[in-house]
């Protein structure tokens, strides 16, 4: 099977993001493989834990796909948007606490430090966008914004076109290793908005079904802070990864 930053697989054969290098399993079968793409034009990376991986980016998969589709947005708008970072950030919180719990580690597949990540997103806008500048400095990479993630996503086209889209396939992913579907409540509120209008015919063209500020409300009904929807400890967090 394939993942491409879109379907969740744990027996993928690769992973390619819009924002990653073509990740290969340390396979001694695709050895050849990997020493040819090395000198090619596409970044490729032998990965040793694939899994790893795939499991980092499925966080992301979780939030993007919802907050593009309902809010009819590209991952540059939404991340201009405080109220949709906020969002990103709090089903961040909810996956690494559901994977400290079980000892799988995650990594940097592009966008930083998951860990502090959920922190980064949530800080006011103008430091935001000074954090990605230096970071794409600092580390001699291209910005998260840009070409890479002005589309709207798989989730987007579906709901476009009034289709099933894949947010229970996702979702269930990460909700059936929390011990208690409690501990997912950010992840939970996007999944059941998500399926309100799953196979509905949409206007065209496509209008927004929320606003982020009508999405903000409905995920963070009690106004509180997104760390506060979460059952874990920042101590318990930081020792992910």
């Amino acid at each position: 099977m394939v993942a491409f930053g879109v379907n969740w697989n744990e027996h993928a054969v690769f992973f390619k993001s819009n924002v990653t290098a073509l990740h290969l399993p340390a396979d001694p079968l695709l050895a050849h493989l990997a020493a040819a793409l090395h000198t090619s034009p596409l970044p490729t990376v032998v990965d040793v834990d694939l899994d790893r991986t795939l499991r980092t980016k499925l966080l992301f998969n979780i939030a993007n796909g919802p907050l593009c589709a309902l809010c009819n947005v590209t991952v540059d708008e939404y991340l201009a948007c405080p109220e949709l970072r906020e969002v990103l950030a709090g089903v961040l919180w909810e996956g690494l606490t559901v994977y400290r719990a079980l000892d799988l580690p995650v990594t940097d597949i592009g966008y930083g430090n998951m860990v502090l990540l959920p922190f980064l997103l949530t800080m006011p806008a103008p430091l935001f966008a000074l954090f990605l500048i230096l970071r794409s400095r600092l580390k001699g990479r291209r910005p998260v914004t840009g070409v890479a993630t002005q589309g709207y996503g798989s989730m987007w086209e579906d709901m476009r076109q009034g289709k099933v889209t894949e947010i229970v396939h996702i979702t269930e992913s990460l909700l059936e290793l929390a011990p208690q579907r409690s501990q997912c409540p950010i992840t939970t509120v996007l999944r059941d908005t998500v399926l309100q209008f799953h196979g509905k015919p949409q206007a065209k063209p496509f209008q927004a079904l929320l606003t982020p500020k009508q999405l903000h409300r409905k995920v963070f009904p009690q106004g509180l802070p997104w760390v506060l929807y979460t059952t874990k400890s920042l101590l318990a967090a930081v020792a992910v990864g």
